[in-house]
């Protein structure tokens, strides 16, 4: 929330003559426009950042299937993706939160093993049991 009164701040020098802000002219002076991306700040010299970029800028990876939410304060979370626009100059805009699409925790399907082949009834006697099972051979073993 305190880059949201930061945000406000510059609006408001941003004033021209004529009472109306440019949230496009930064002036040359003053940090950047600022967004926390899965609690990495990032800065932007423009208003308007693509979310694509957001995340590259972030350090993470835009190829991984994420699902992007964007969290402004007082609106419900609304999902967002890869292409769409931030607009930093709406009040309230917090994050980007990030979840991977897919998650396996590190365990892949290991296949089964078949060295050698079972009678038709067998097989399908233990499909029906519904547990794993393979045919190993250990040494001359079966």
């Amino acid at each position: 929330m305190v880059w949201m009164t930061y945000l406000m701040e510059r609006i408001m020098e941003n004033q021209s003559v004529n009472g109306k802000s440019d949230p496009e002219d930064h002036g040359g002076r003053g940090p950047p426009w600022k967004l926390n991306v899965q609690g990495v700040i990032i800065e932007s010299l423009h208003p308007k950042i693509v979310v694509r970029d957001a995340i590259k800028l972030a350090g993470f990876d835009t190829d991984v299937g994420w699902i992007i939410i964007l969290k402004v304060a007082g609106e419900p979370r609304k999902e967002v993706d890869l292409n769409a626009t931030i607009d930093l100059t709406h009040p309230g805009v917090e994050k980007l939160r990030l979840t991977p699409r897919q998650i396996n925790n590190g365990e892949a399907a290991v296949p089964c093993r078949q060295d050698f082949a079972l009678l038709p009834q067998d097989e399908a006697h233990l499909d029906r049991l519904g547990q794993r099972w393979e045919t190993i051979i250990d040494g001359a073993r079966r």
